[in-house]
């Protein structure tokens, strides 16, 4: 599934053209509503920044950020890169894991 985004669409270049448009505007627009709503609502008058957004509010977006990557990808790519890819992928989230894990559990930094 990871690699979905990789693939090619069976699309001409103009309706590719307007789905990745559309789904990078849907992008954009979603993440200012969510920084809006939470400016508003939950962020107190002399913040220097906005409080309370998380990353679990932005989920979401994974789905269309893979198909606006797939529309942009005319021919996709090749099977090598594409496992390559989604090893990194695999290592770097590992590799997160583990940081957070020694810096919030055994508080090592």
């Amino acid at each position: 599934m990871f690699q979905a985004c990789w693939d090619a669409l069976d699309l001409n270049s103009a309706v590719r053209l307007r789905v990745a448009l559309l789904y990078l505007g849907l992008t954009i627009g979603y993440v200012f509503i969510v920084f809006a709503i939470f400016y508003i609502v939950w962020t107190p008058l002399d913040a220097d920044r906005v409080q309370g957004v998380q990353g679990r509010y932005f989920l979401v977006l994974l789905p269309v950020i893979s198909v606006a990557t797939a529309a942009v990808l005319a021919g996709g790519l090749s099977a090598t890169i594409r496992a390559a890819v989604s090893l990194g992928a695999v290592i770097l989230s590992g590799l997160a894991t583990l940081e957070i894990v020694l810096r919030v559990d055994w508080n090592l930094w």
